[in-house]
């Protein structure tokens, strides 16, 4: 099951004393899919049949078909696309017609070439989760399911008066912005410094309350794109894959921990002590500085 995809159910006791409520609110972040036979979007949705949707958030942390970055419409490998990321529609679909919350982040595969894959995409994606949701919620315009998916800015969600989920765009951050002058183009964050201080002033704004970081680049992983790699890895294919492995350790390709841009995004988040994300695929869990892997 964690082969292709992951999901990570984080559960968050809302009551704090004896006395309060012990409502719990359930965030399910899942990414990495890009398989329309995932059985962790099975259990994901029968999962979701049970949950309330009053209390419970899913969020799905990008790379949602195996072709890349969404094509156009006359592509040979769009209905292929349309049929991977549909099954995250699938998956679901009940939940969203009882008006549940489901959010969308592109990952690096979705955001190749410039912003042009990732408009094409979210577009997809509202269109069809407007499809799902019941009438009354479907006139709501203003409703996005993949919301600053093209620009920088952080994205909160509050799940109550005490603790939010905050969607950071990573796959922005790692563009190549001189290659695509125009990515930036129509946001209110235009540099990777502004989005800095707007991160900043959003955890300022949580200091007494609970922030928990969906992001689809790691801040730090024991996994591939950290830097580790077992000894069977250099053998596939023989030199070859040593050559790859050097290539990805010394910081060489832009979707590995040690690659400048990765390190300064990483480094960017730092202070933060919740993130799941979904490039790694076997998503972490932090509480009180301690990772769980």
């Amino acid at each position: 099951m964690m082969i292709r995809c992951l999901l990570i159910v984080v559960s968050i006791a809302v009551a704090r004393d004896a006395d309060a409520d012990a409502a719990k609110l359930a965030v399910f972040v899942g990414g990495t899919q890009g398989d329309t036979a995932s059985n962790t979007l099975q259990n994901l949705w029968r999962r979701l049949e049970s949950a309330d949707p009053t209390q419970t958030t899913v969020v799905f942390t990008g790379n949602y078909t195996a072709v890349g970055e969404f094509p156009e419409k006359n592509s040979d490998q769009r209905a292929q696309a349309e049929r991977d990321v549909q099954v995250h529609i699938d998956a679901v679909e009940g939940f969203l017609a009882r008006g549940g919350p489901v959010f969308f982040m592109p990952g690096h595969r979705d955001y190749r070439n410039g912003r042009g894959a990732v408009r094409r995409l979210r577009a997809f994606v509202n269109q069809r989760v407007r499809l799902a949701r019941s009438q009354d919620q479907a006139e709501d315009d203003d409703f996005d399911a993949m919301p600053n998916a093209d620009c920088g800015e952080p994205y909160a969600i509050e799940l109550n008066n005490t603790i939010a989920v905050v969607l950071l765009n990573s796959a922005w951050w790692m563009q190549d912005w001189a290659a695509h002058p125009k990515t930036n183009q129509g946001c209110d964050i235009k540099s990777r410094s502004e989005f800095a201080e707007a991160f900043n002033s959003l955890t300022k704004g949580y200091r007494t309350r609970r922030m928990l970081v969906a992001v689809h680049h790691p801040i730090d992983s024991l996994g591939p794109y950290g830097g580790s790699f077992d000894g069977i890895d250099h053998l596939i294919p023989p030199i070859f894959g040593t050559i790859a492995i050097w290539a990805k350790q010394t910081g060489l390709l832009p979707e590995y921990r040690n690659h400048a841009m990765f390190d300064s995004f990483a480094s960017t988040l730092k202070a933060v002590s919740k993130s799941p994300r979904a490039h790694q695929r076997n998503g972490w869990y932090n509480r009180a500085g301690a990772p769980i892997w």
